[in-house]
């Protein structure tokens, strides 16, 4: 018995990994066909007199090319020429023309805006510059974030290696992506349409994190990691003196200041729990010494507004003690060394925060190093008015407060759990009482 061979309009895969199909008839055939193994498809026909004519469809997808393919089909059998297919848009040129066009992008702060470049690369560089974000479905994305999890995507001109990252990375790239393929749907292109029909992931869901890591600091650790500041203070302090050669006494004062204004930084962490970004931003004229008062500024607050906050009288006779110890007057509070006009990066705060509890031998806390002291500020003022813990802590979404920062230690859990209280139905204690009277 033979076997029944393949009708050549069906697809067909090769051994080296490739499909191909005819459509039509002899005389009026269309060849789609792909080069490379999961390459893009070109179609085929002959022209009378002119021979073979061959473009790439630009696209990966059978179904696509089908699709093209018998459209060029019906145009040729009916004379009529098909309407012209929307050129590709392409994720590099997408990228380019958000980064450089979209509000979205724009309004946002320079750390912010980084930070969307950062993520931007890495989803070309995983997906593909030259791919037509039109053909982009759930495969991709699943593609994408299993890849994004285990790290190993080199991007940037530097080529730099993305590390092991957990689902909430996974979830905020793909939210870009969809940021990005939303705006296109609203970018006018010449002859009034728009770049992009829709978009093809909007029915895509990524779940956030499951075990979500909210570490909270504790007063103990926030008094060991500031000893181990000032011990480092000492060291350099005394070597400032006495080394031998003028130009390592001079780095060991730079160290001194360093560690003093690390200090500093830790306090103001612990006392107000202002996000690291906004403390590295303050200018000694951002605290009103006399209306005890202290601005925080809208360029370095995450939601870009400004906030004037009232202080006790300690914390500003704190900030006066460290402001004398810095021998400071006026300008930044914590300036970059090389540009004093401009304040430290933020990252600068954690990196000392981590020196210093790896001396004080103090196990990382997983999930933070910072942000677990915006989350002990809140927890020690659950009691009092949530907008007013908002205000003063720089929360302009309660939601969010609540949610991430608002974490219950043992003692408020025991209080739960203890509870002595009982719920009482008046109608079954009444059948209750007449029973037991009657069994009297």
């Amino acid at each position: 018995m033979t076997l029944r061979q393949t009708r050549r309009d069906q697809w067909r895969k090769s051994k080296n990994g490739t499909w191909a199909c005819s459509l039509g008839h002899r005389g009026c055939r269309v060849r789609l066909f792909q080069i490379t193994k999961d390459g893009s498809f070109y179609r085929e026909v002959h022209i009378p007199g002119k021979g073979r004519d061959r473009i790439s469809l630009k696209t990966r997808e059978r179904a696509e090319a089908e699709k093209l393919g018998r459209t060029l089909l019906a145009s040729l059998l009916t004379g009529i020429a098909p309407k012209p297919a929307a050129s590709a848009v392409r994720l590099g040129e997408l990228i380019k023309a958000f980064l450089a066009e979209s509000p979205m992008f724009l309004d946002n702060t320079d750390r912010t805006k980084e930070e969307t470049r950062t993520r931007a690369s890495i989803l070309c560089s995983a997906l593909g510059e030259d791919t037509d974000v039109r053909t982009l479905t759930e495969h991709h994305v699943r593609q994408y974030e299993a890849r994004r999890r285990a790290g190993g995507i080199r991007y940037g001109p530097k080529k730099l290696v993305t590390p092991k990252v957990r689902q909430r990375t996974v979830q905020a790239d793909i939210k870009l992506l969809k940021q990005m393929l939303y705006w296109a749907c609203t970018r006018p292109m010449p002859g009034g349409v728009v770049w992009l029909e829709r978009n093809p992931i909007a029915h895509v869901r990524v779940k956030g994190e499951v075990d979500v890591q909210r570490p909270v600091a504790s007063v103990e650790r926030f008094d060991a990691t500031r000893q181990a500041m000032q011990q480092f203070q000492q060291r350099y302090a005394e070597e400032s003196r006495t080394l031998a050669k003028p130009k390592d006494r001079a780095r060991a004062h730079r160290r001194y200041v360093s560690w003093v204004r690390a200090e500093f930084g830790l306090t103001l962490l612990e006392a107000t729990g202002r996000r690291r970004g906004a403390i590295m931003g303050l200018r000694w004229s951002d605290f009103d010494f006399e209306a005890k008062r202290v601005t925080w500024r809208a360029e370095h607050d995450k939601k870009g507004r400004t906030w004037v906050v009232a202080y006790p009288d300690d914390f500003f006779a704190m900030v006066r003690e460290f402001q004398k110890k810095l021998g400071a007057v006026g300008g930044r509070v914590f300036p970059r060394e090389e540009k004093p006009d401009e304040p430290s990066p933020p990252e600068l705060l954690s990196q000392r925060i981590r020196q210093a509890e790896d001396a004080a031998e103090l196990p990382k806390l997983v999930g933070g190093t910072c942000h677990p002291y915006r989350r002990k500020w809140r927890t020690e003022r659950s009691h009092h008015p949530i907008k007013a813990v908002a205000v003063a802590g720089g929360w302009s979404d309660f939601d969010t407060m609540l949610k991430c920062y608002d974490q219950p230690d043992d003692a408020d859990l025991l209080a739960v759990t203890s509870e002595p209280r009982k719920r009482h139905d008046p109608s079954l204690a009444k059948a209750a009482a007449s029973s037991s009277t009657k069994a009297g």
